[in-house]
């Protein structure tokens, strides 16, 4: 259950600029983004094989889609979530899938940016199941991310407590900073952290990632630097990495782009970027 709801925060560190004016190259040969072939473990092509034989073995169409999605949140590979929704196709546009069908749908949706659809989903899920920590969670961040801040700050109200104490705080505490309380949010975020801190990782990184972006919405950009750094030492995630990438662009550093993301799962961005990765406080306020 932890993993799943943590997943689910951290996924939302990846979302487009949705708001933003899209970069156009004026050159077919500029090179936006160098995309690393897509390496799959030999139990998963196995998987995937078996499922193609019996597509519509509900049990293995489920295994083969949340291992894909466990890969494309790791490695921020949109063509992973091709991957689950090609397994979920016999049940992806029925109205009423299974809820563990409903439940996989909402979140390749939100990673790929159907906001609304993820929605639904969400909504329908909670509906059967107020409770569900996951569902809730997700729901906050689609919310805060298209700019839904008093329906967000709802679902962050009525978090369950099986999402844990620092991610709940975390919903709470963004919405506050998003709606012009940036700087006693972020001062609670610190005292939050500092309590709970020692929860899963992934938990930490994301926590601390938000409360970089809270530092670099109040001009704060040294100390949104040490944030970010804390948040990605001893291994980060790829989320968290272009979350930092976009802080350093913004304040005008790409040759300290290029030195972080060196060797970063194959990630090699181009110094002129288009709009593709976001983290969802400057999706929100864009």
């Amino acid at each position: 259950m932890t993993h799943g709801i943590i997943a689910a925060a951290v996924a939302m560190l990846v979302a487009s600029a949705a708001s933003a004016a899209p970069y156009r190259p004026g050159d077919d040969a500029t090179v936006l983004v160098t995309v690393p072939h897509a390496a799959a473990s030999t139990a998963f092509r196995k998987a995937q094989n078996a499922l193609a034989a019996n597509p519509n073995d509900l049990s293995l169409a489920l295994e083969v889609a949340r291992v894909a999605i466990r890969d494309g949140r790791a490695s921020a590979d949109p063509r992973r979530y091709g991957q689950a929704q090609a397994a979920l196709a016999p049940w992806w546009s029925i109205p009423n899938p299974p809820m563990s069908v409903r439940v996989l749908r909402a979140i390749v949706r939100q990673s790929l940016h159907d906001f609304a659809g993820a929605e639904a989903d969400l909504e329908a899920i909670l509906r059967l199941d107020p409770r569900n920590g996951q569902a809730r969670l997700t729901r906050a961040f689609v919310r805060q991310t298209v700019g839904s801040l008093a329906d967000a700050k709802d679902d962050c109200r009525r978090l369950p407590p099986s999402v844990g104490a620092l991610a709940a705080a975390v919903c709470w505490l963004r919405v506050q900073a998003l709606t012009g309380s940036a700087a006693s949010a972020l001062e609670r975020l610190d005292q939050v952290i500092k309590i709970y801190g020692k929860v899963d990782p992934l938990v930490l990184r994301w926590a601390q990632a938000v409360g970089a972006d809270m530092a670099a919405m109040l001009g704060q950009t040294e100390a949104a630097d040490l944030r970010f750094s804390e948040a990605t030492t001893d291994g980060a995630d790829i989320p968290t990495l272009v979350a930092f990438a976009d802080h350093l662009l913004d304040s005008d550093r790409p040759a300290e782009v290029l030195k972080l993301l060196a060797g970063s799962a194959g990630y090699q961005p181009a110094i002129r970027r288009p709009q593709l990765w976001c983290h969802p406080c400057r999706c929100s306020r864009r």
